[in-house]
Parts: structure tokens; sequence; C-alpha cells
């Protein structure tokens, strides 16, 4: 999403200006408009940098909480990024905030200051809470307050990014481009990645979690891992064939362990791997009691660390820009193919008859919970 217009040192020389005169005198409101600035220059303490390397956003969670941010601000900051640029340091216009040129520009020059790279999450991610100490401590203060992640989400959304769609604080146009719905839900999983470091549970709305059986379920309950939408049903195979647009995740149904990462099928732009998953603690109701799964094909892994564990409703996957749609059904760690269908000598289902059915899919459609659309069709 793009920034607002007026340049960060438009607002906060207008703010200085009124400082000047006191700040006995200037009102929440004011000091919404021209940044959320408050009377004293920063909070206490300095601002520390991540660990290095490509940081996952519960990792960013956790680090903005060692810097003094709740659970639910850390939560908050980190689904405005995700939607903003994907975790991508790198994103074209202006990393991982979409900072406007100028404000790029004091972002390069704070991170070389410090000593840290301004492409890389550590020198971006210390920027960013310099600048929430220093420019915008009022909207600190109320996202460290906010009752949960999807609230400080939208103060943030509303007073620091400024996408266009916002109208107000707390305030933005339903449909805009500023996709609230999804700062929210980013948010939300965000929080959850970061293994529960806040102290109280997560109240988490059916707006917040829109589509799917995932959402009738409730977050953390729902086995849905393709809810739709954003997902579009295709056939049954092996496995369940879907498509969705670029980036979407793929979520755990239950909390899972990668235990493999193969080339796996030859698409448009070259080999597609494939993500084999053992359930971290047995599930009832499997076909024949497996305890694997597979995501394959079409697809962007989080991480091909072999060992990983993620947690039920983390994504673990997002939908590529190329390739044939992703496969996902019950896995075997003997098939050759690494599905449980190869392994019940049901390999021929690889290439089935245009809306056949197949036993090891539809199984995997009823334990996941997915939509009842989908249950007994294959388009």
């Amino acid at each position: 999403m793009t920034r607002a217009e007026a340049s960060p040192g438009l607002r906060y020389g207008l703010l200085l200006a009124l400082l000047g005169v006191g700040c006995l005198l200037l009102s929440p409101l004011l000091l919404l408009l021209v940044g959320q600035a408050g009377c004293s220059s920063s909070l206490a303490g300095p601002v520390t940098p991540p660990p290095p390397g490509d940081l996952a956003a519960g990792q960013m969670v956790r680090w903005f909480e060692s810097q003094g941010d709740s659970a639910n601000a850390s939560a908050g900051i980190v689904g405005n990024l995700e939607q903003e640029s994907q975790l991508n340091p790198a994103q074209a216009g202006g990393g991982l905030a979409q900072w406007k040129p100028d404000w790029y520009g004091q972002m390069v020059a704070y991170a070389g200051s410090v000593g840290l790279s301004p492409t890389s999450d550590q020198g971006q991610l210390a920027y960013l809470q310099y600048d929430l100490r220093t420019s915008y401590t009022s909207l600190l203060a109320r996202m460290d307050t906010a009752p949960d992640p999807d609230t400080a989400a939208e103060m943030f959304e509303t007073t620091y990014e400024l996408c266009q769609g916002v109208v107000g604080y707390m305030d933005v146009i339903p449909g805009s481009l500023c996709e609230d719905g999804n700062r929210k839900r980013y948010a939300v999983m965000a929080l959850a990645q970061a293994s529960g470091s806040s102290t109280t549970t997560v109240p988490v709305s059916l707006a917040v979690l829109d589509g799917g059986c995932a959402q009738a379920a409730g977050f953390g309950s729902g086995k849905d891992p393709i809810p739709s939408p954003p997902w579009v049903q295709e056939r049954d195979d092996m496995g369940v064939d879907a498509s969705a647009p670029v980036g979407a995740p793929i979520y755990a149904p239950a909390a899972s362990t990668l235990v493999e990462v193969m080339s796996w099928f030859e698409g448009p732009c070259g080999m597609q791997p494939l993500m084999l998953f053992r359930f971290t603690q047995e599930q009832a109701g499997t076909e024949d009691g497996d305890q694997y799964w597979y995501v394959a094909e079409q697809i962007t892994p989080m991480t091909e660390t072999i060992g990983t564990t993620f947690a039920q409703r983390q994504p673990v996957a997002r939908f590529a820009a190329c390739g044939t749609g992703i496969e996902i059904g019950w896995g075997s760690p003997t098939s050759l193919q690494r599905t449980l269908a190869a392994q019940m000598g049901d390999a021929a289902a690889a290439n089935p008859a245009p809306g056949s059915l197949t036993p090891w899919v539809e199984s995997f459609k009823r334990w996941c919970q997915m939509p009842a659309s989908w249950i007994g069709t294959s388009p």
C-alpha cells in the first residue's frame, strides 16, 4: 500500500512549532493529525538490533516485544508490514513499511548511522522502532494498551501507514486498497507464530478470519489448510488440487513438523517442490491412521529447514507466481510420490478422468473440514 503524500518533515515541523507554544495546548486529535509525537522526545532505553538473518513474522513480534512493546502492539505492527511488503525488506516501493522516498531516505541514513544495512530486516526494523519512539510515542502508547492484535493493527494502519482508504483514526473505507482485513488477519497470525507470547488468549472475530471452514471453527481450531476464499477448488487426484492469488498462505491443519522437501513435478517455470509433514501429535480420524500430509507444486515454502515445527494455522508456504496449481493431501514417507494414494497402490490417481473422486482426497477434505461444496465434487 502507498503512504500519505505529506512528508514527515512537514508534519513534524508543524508539531515542533506547536510544541514551542506548550504541550498542554495540544489536543489528542491534533497530535494524531501531525504524527502522534508526544511531549517526551523518546521512550526509555536504546533500540537494540534484531537477530541476524531473514526474520519470520513470529520472530519480528518477539523482537518488538524485547524492545518493550506489548505483544498485541508488536503483532499489530508486523501484520501491517506483512500486508505492505510480505515482510520483504527489498520490496519495491519502500521496503518493509513501503516508506515514501523521503521517509525511506531517513531510514537509510539511520540504519547507516548505527552500522546496519538499510536493505535488511535489521536496519529497517531498528529504524521503525526508533521512528515510533521518537515521533509516534502517542500511537505506541495506545497500541500498548490495545485489547487484541487486530485493534493494534488498525491503530498502526490509520496513523503510521495511512494507506489509501484511511479516512480517520480507526476509520477505513471497507474494500479499499488498504486491505484492512488482511492486516488484522496477519497480525493475529503473527502473534500465534510468536508461540503465544501474549499473556492472555487472543480474541478473534469471524470478520478477521473471513472465509472457509477455518472461520466457522474459529482461529486455533480450524483445520482447513486452504480456506475458501481465496482458494478455489480444482480436481481430485492424489490430493486436493487448488489455486489462489499469488501469495495466498497455505496453513498447517494441525501442529506439524517438516520432514522432507523434494523436487516433485516439472512446471512451466521449472521443477516444483513437495513439502512432507508429520503431525507433531497423533491425530485421530485420519485416513488409514496416516500421520503425514503434504503440499506440492506451485508453492513457495516458508522454510526448507528440516525439523521446523509449525503451529496449527501457521503458514507453511505461499502460492507461487508460476506453476501448475497446488496439490495437498495425505502423505507418506515411504512411497516414491510421497502420497498415501501411491503407498496404497493408487498411483493412477495422479491423472484421473475428469470429475473422478478419489477416496484419499475425499477423506482429506472431510478431516480438514473443507467447505461442504468441495466434498463429493471434483471440477
